[in-house]
């Protein structure tokens, strides 16, 4: 795979002067899903393959942390504190990219302030790794914990990451993932798609692809989001806030330029309805789509956020007609296995002493 473009820098040079970036990326392929196609009668169905962002992560996170940690390496932190549930990829993802031999350029130092989430497997996996990598882990308990952990205490030379890593200028990794999908439109790797659907969690990734589409003349296409987080926890997991975080980037951008004055962000929808309980919790719904996405394609999703978006997909195909259309599933998820983070004598017993509890009660 080769490293994608900065295409955002090559249509406003002056960004490029301004903004601080590293280059970690892949340009991520297409792959029509053939199987699920014909099961469920969707001819044109496609994948934006962001699981595989990079060779050692994938996910949507490594394409905003080439923006946190260029800012990082310019303004000379030591360190990164930021924070998430107890298994957040947002956490994972930060904590890998800040090994310089993941980098390429220097060590960072991390801490993760962590808050309470259904307890999986996965979740177990996520501390062990975190612990692996060096990374400072605090159990912080629910969000009043975790905000007092990071808004009122000292990080002496620390930059501060907020859950998700979503700003106004990490949204444009995103943005300059919609110039990359058109190139591949151009290309021929898959026709033109009608319909995008993508995860809204810290709303980052569908708030840059709206600026993206809408800049990079694809702004006919309807890009449905699909909320998986309560908003009390991302303090707005809304099509609001969606459109306040998109609206803050362009305004961004046309600062450098004059050239996108005169276009307007498209309406956009949001689904609600796939959420669950509580951030993290398992849906039955979730817990089918990962079956088929294996089952037919194997490919793997996850139950926080990929398998009720695509879980989303299939209930909007069921009650719309869509053999006429082309549908592409964007895939936000890490598809890299963990191999490089494990230990072969990892012990959980190594954890600080308040996440012990974590590998002793009841998995969800």
């Amino acid at each position: 795979m080769t490293k994608t473009r900065n295409y955002v820098f090559e249509q406003v040079s002056k960004l490029k002067e301004e903004v601080p970036w590293i280059s970690l990326v892949n340009k991520t392929p297409v792959t029509k899903l053939e199987n699920i196609g014909e099961e469920y009668n969707i001819p044109e169905l496609y994948m934006k393959r962001d699981d595989l962002t990079t060779n050692i992560y994938g996910g949507n996170k490594p394409r905003k942390l080439e923006y946190t940690y260029g800012k990082i390496f310019e303004k000379k932190y030591e360190g990164i504190v930021t924070l998430g549930g107890l298994g957040s990829n947002h956490c994972l993802a930060t904590t890998v990219f800040s090994k310089k031999k993941f980098n390429k350029t220097k060590e960072i130092k991390v801490t993760l302030l962590l808050m309470k989430q259904p307890l999986t497997a996965d979740v177990q996996k996520k501390l062990l790794m975190f612990n692996n990598l060096g990374a400072n882990i605090v159990y912080s308990g629910g969000l009043l914990g975790v905000a007092y952990n990071y808004f009122f205490k000292r990080y002496k030379n620390f930059y501060k990451l907020w859950a998700g890593g979503t700003d106004h200028i990490t949204n444009l990794g995103h943005v300059n993932a919609a110039f990359e999908l058109k190139e591949q439109i151009e290309d021929g790797e898959l026709p033109k798609p009608d319909i995008i659907f993508v995860t809204l969690g810290s709303v980052g990734t569908m708030a840059g692809l709206d600026v993206g589409l809408t800049i990079a003349g694809l702004d006919d296409i309807e890009l449905i989001g699909v909320k998986v987080a309560m908003n009390i926890l991302w303090f707005g997991c809304t099509l609001y806030s969606e459109r306040k975080s998109a609206k803050k980037t362009l305004k961004f951008i046309r600062k450098y330029t004059d050239k996108f004055n005169s276009i307007k962000l498209k309406k956009r929808k949001v689904l609600t309805d796939y959420v669950g309980k509580e951030y993290g919790y398992v849906t039955e719904e979730a817990k089918n789509a990962l079956k088929i996405v294996k089952d037919l394609e194997n490919i793997k999703l996850d139950t926080t956020y990929t398998g009720k978006t695509f879980a989303a997909l299939l209930d909007y195909v069921k009650s719309n007609p869509v053999s006429d259309k082309s549908i592409l599933f964007w895939n936000t998820y890490n598809s890299r296995p963990y191999d490089p983070f494990r230990k072969k004598d990892e012990d959980w017993r190594d954890l600080p002493k308040d996440f012990h509890r974590f590998f002793l009660e009841k998995l969800y």
